[in-house]
């Protein structure tokens, strides 16, 4: 049997060239994908007016609803959600990462400050605190690596501040500070390792131990009222 067709190998492909025909058979050509068509993000703003409550510009009654804001470089995406019942934070209020996972939350009932919290990319909670009335943290802190592991634990005055024993532990659960502060005020240094020692100088954190209390000496006069 005669064979009369051949086959010629080229760098860009291969080419199956057909004698007696001309006719030449190349890879098909995938059409490019059509482009992601993104929509605005429809933003809702709100006003806080004199009494208190929050409106929807030019609006007479105090708004319920879901404020709204878009990222400023990505306006497809939510950025911020801030849920009012009659005019007032009703509901976690998020910021979210691009992702759409959340990244800040603070919770809300009927406009009462509740409880914060804040996440690490990985979904993993940051940190958590309690809200007092005027919208500052108070009571227990605690802190998470993104692992899951514990990294800090604390307490928080009424003004926000430092109160009480805060330990602090490396990524490996090892115990690197152990300090106690009053209102702000680091008071005691129980332990710390050499590092962190450094750091604190270095950050402008210096021991202030409480002044020692005096008795009165005996048989002392109480000062007279002026």
């Amino acid at each position: 049997m005669k064979i009369s067709s051949f086959i010629r190998l080229r760098s860009a492909g291969v080419v199956v060239l057909m004698a007696g025909t001309g006719i030449a058979c190349k890879p098909a050509v995938k059409a490019p994908a059509p482009a992601k068509v993104r929509t605005a993000v429809v933003p809702v703003t709100v006003e806080v007016r004199p009494d208190g409550l929050a409106y929807l510009p030019g609006a007479a009654a105090p708004f319920t609803g879901e404020a709204i804001t878009a990222f400023a470089g990505a306006p497809w995406l939510v950025h911020l959600k801030e849920p009012y019942t009659a005019g007032q934070r009703d509901g976690d209020k998020l910021e979210l990462f691009k992702d759409g996972t959340t990244k800040t939350l603070r919770r809300y009932e009927k406009g009462l400050p509740k409880y914060a919290a804040s996440f690490h990319k990985n979904g993993q909670k940051k940190f958590e605190l309690n809200l007092n009335a005027r919208d500052k943290g108070e009571g227990p802190y605690k802190r998470w690596y993104p692992d899951g592991a514990v990294e800090s634990t604390c307490g928080l005055d009424a003004e926000e501040r430092w109160h009480g024993e805060m330990k602090e532990w490396t990524p490996a659960g090892e115990l690197k500070t152990h300090h106690i502060f009053q209102n702000g005020v680091l008071r005691k240094v129980v332990f710390e390792t050499p590092e962190t020692t450094v750091a604190r100088k270095a950050a402008g954190l210096e021991l202030q131990p409480a002044p020692a209390e005096t008795t009165p000496a005996a048989g002392a006069v109480p000062a007279a009222d002026p």
